[in-house]
C-alpha cells in the first residue's frame, strides 16, 4: 500500500494534471506526536444559530465594551447575551450607504466610516452621530485608530482626528504619501505603528507629538508592496497580513516579519486571485481568528474564500491553504460569514447574505442548520508513467461519530485524466454512532493507463476526521 498525503491543503495548478488538489471545509493539522501519517484532516467549524437573519446582509463589526455591534444592511445593531445565554439585537441607528464599512474604536467611541461616503461616530452617551465637523476633510475610505486618534485616509491623504475625540478635527492635522506619490489605499496599526498602504508602496509613521501633526514618517521604513483592498489586511499570528502587490507586480498575500514581506500564497492561490476583475480585487477582505490551536487568516472575493492557516504551514515548511464554502439554498457560494467578533467568550460571526448571528464553534457540523459539504482530492498517484492496476483504497478515519439515529456516507471517486472529471462514484457508510473500529476500503478499482488521483466527499452533520489514506496497486 502506498500512503497518500492528506496534508497539502488546496493545491489546484493551472494545468490540473500537474496537481488538482482541492481541500474544502476540512484544513490540515500536523500532529505534533507520532501518530498515523504525518497530516490528518480536521472539519471546518460550523456555525451555531443565535438570532435569525432578515435578508440584509452583514457589512462590517467590532467588538466594543464587551458586545459585538454589528452593521446589517443600514443598521448599525449592538448584539446582547441575557444570563440564559440567549441573543437579542438591539437597533442604534442608520449608517448610509451599501456595501462593506471601516471601523475602529477607542475606549469610548466607536467610529464607522463609509467609503466614499459618510462617517459616524457612536458613544453609549451620545448615541449614533454623522461627523459633522468642517475640518473634516472627508469622504474618507477607512479609519483605524492609534494612541488615542482616529486615523482617516483617501486617495490622496490621510488625517486624523483631535486626541479622544471622533467629532472634532484640526484642519492641520493631514499628511500625504512622501516616497511615492501613488494613491493611499488604506491603513493598518500593528505594534503601535502606522503603516499607510498605497497602491505599490507602504510608509510607516510614529506618533511623534508634533504641534502641526502628531505623525511623522519613519526614515528608511518603508515596505516596497502595496494593498490591494483597503479591507484586506488584519492582524495574523504575531505579525499582519495583507493582499498587494510592488511596483508591476500582480497581487498576492503577504505576511510581514520584521519590515520584510514574506509571500504566503502558493502558486495555485496566485492563480485564482490573478483571475479576478480589479473590481473584485478591491472588494476583497480578509478575517483572522484563531481555534484549537490554529491560526486562520480567510481571504473572501466575490465568489470564493482562500483560508491560510500558519501552525500547519510551519510544520509543514510551506504554505498551507484550503478553501471555505456555504451551502446557500440550493446553490454552494463561497463563506458566508462575512464578520467575526470575539465577544461573550465566543466567536460571534454575522452572515452576508441573510445578516443572520451566529458562533463559529468547531464541535457544530452544521451551518445555521444546514449540512456542509466537505471535500478532499490527493496528488497524482502513479509510478513513473507505467500503467497501474489499482487494487483497493482504504481511508482511515473517526468512525463512531453520527449523531444518534444518523449515518454518514462518504462519496469516493477517481479521476484518469489529471483531475479534470472524476468517475466511479461509490458510497460507502461511516457507520452509525458507536461504530467506532469500522474500516472503509474500496477495492477492484480497475487500471489506470498512467496515474490516477483519489476524491472523497462528504455532506452531513458529524465530525469527520480523516487520519490516513493508502492505495494499493501493481505496475503492469
Amino acid at each position: 500500500m502506498t500512503q497518500i498525503p492528506l496534508g497539502n491543503g488546496f493545491y489546484k495548478s493551472a494545468s490540473t494534471p500537474v496537481s488538482a488538489q482541492e481541500c474544502t471545509n476540512m484544513y490540515p493539522v500536523y500532529p505534533q506526536s507520532d501518530a498515523l501519517s504525518e497530516a490528518v484532516l480536521f472539519p471546518a467549524p460550523g456555525t451555531e444559530s443565535l438570532i435569525a437573519g432578515d435578508a440584509s446582509a452583514v457589512r462590517g463589526g467590532i467588538e466594543f465594551l464587551g458586545c459585538p455591534y454589528i452593521i446589517n444592511d443600514n443598521t448599525l445593531y449592538r448584539i446582547d447575551q441575557s444570563a440564559s445565554q440567549t441573543y437579542s439585537k438591539t437597533s442604534l441607528g442608520t449608517i448610509s450607504g451599501v456595501g462593506r464599512v471601516s471601523i475602529a474604536k477607542n475606549n469610548t467611541q466607536i467610529c464607522i466610516v463609509v467609503p466614499g461616503g459618510d462617517a459616524y461616530i457612536y458613544s453609549v452617551a451620545g448615541g449614533l452621530v454623522t461627523i459633522t465637523d468642517v475640518d473634516f476633510d472627508g469622504p474618507a475610505n477607512t479609519v483605524d485608530y492609534i494612541d488615542g486618534y482616529f486615523i482617516f485616509t483617501k486617495a490622496n491623504k490621510f488625517w486624523c482626528s483631535d486626541l479622544n475625540d471622533g467629532t472634532s478635527y484640526n484642519a492641520l492635522f493631514f499628511a500625504t504619501a512622501e516616497v511615492d506619490p501613488d494613491n493611499i489605499v488604506g491603513s493598518h496599526v500593528y505594534k503601535n505603528q502606522l503603516f499607510i498602504f498605497g497602491t505599490k508602496v507602504t510608509e510607516v509613521y510614529d506618533n511623534v507629538g508634533g504641534a502641526d501633526f502628531p505623525f511623522q514618517r519613519i526614515d528608511g521604513f518603508i515596505i516596497d508592496k502595496g494593498l490591494t483592498s483597503p479591507f484586506a489586511v488584519a492582524d495574523f499570528d504575531d505579525t499582519f497580513i495583507f493582499l498587494g502587490a510592488g511596483e508591476n507586480e500582480q497581487p498576492a498575500i503577504w505576511r510581514v516579519e520584521g519590515s520584510t514581506p514574506i509571500k504566503v500564497s502558493t502558486t495555485a492561490v496566485d492563480n485564482v486571485i490573478q483571475g479576478l476583475t480589479e473590481l473584485d480585487l478591491s472588494t476583497a477582505f480578509v478575517q483572522t481568528y484563531s481555534q484549537r490551536g490554529a491560526y486562520f487568516a480567510a481571504f473572501t472575493f466575490s465568489y470564493e474564500c482562500l483560508v491560510f492557516e500558519s501552525i500547519a504551514s510551519a510544520f509543514a515548511q510551506r504554505p498551507i491553504w484550503h478553501k471555505r464554502e456555504s451551502q446557500v439554498g440550493t446553490v454552494t457560494d463561497k463563506w458566508r460569514v462575512g464578520v467575526i467578533v470575539k465577544a461573550f467568550g465566543r466567536l460571534i460571526v454575522g452572515d452576508s447574505f441573510d445578516g443572520a448571528i451566529g458562533a463559529l464553534e468547531p464541535d457544530v457540523y452544521t451551518e445555521y442548520g444546514n449540512n456542509i459539504r466537505r471535500l478532499w482530492s490527493g496528488p497524482p498517484v502513479g509510478a513513473a508513467g507505467e500503467p497501474i492496476f489499482l487494487h483497493d483504497f482504504e481511508l482511515t478515519l473517526e468512525s463512531g461519530t453520527s449523531p444518534e439515529g444518523d449515518e454518514g456516507f462518504i462519496d469516493f471517486a477517481m479521476s484518469f485524466d489529471g483531475g479534470r472529471t472524476y468517475e466511479y462514484q461509490m458510497i460507502q457508510s461511516i457507520g452509525k454512532i458507536g461504530e467506532y473500529g469500522k474500516r472503509l476500503i474500496w477495492d477492484r478499482l480497475g487500471r489506470a493507463d498512467r496515474y490516477v488521483n483519489y476524491r472523497i466527499r462528504f455532506t452531513g452533520n458529524m465530525k469527520l476526521v480523516l487520519i490516513r489514506a493508502d492505495g494499493g496497486f501493481d505496475i503492469g
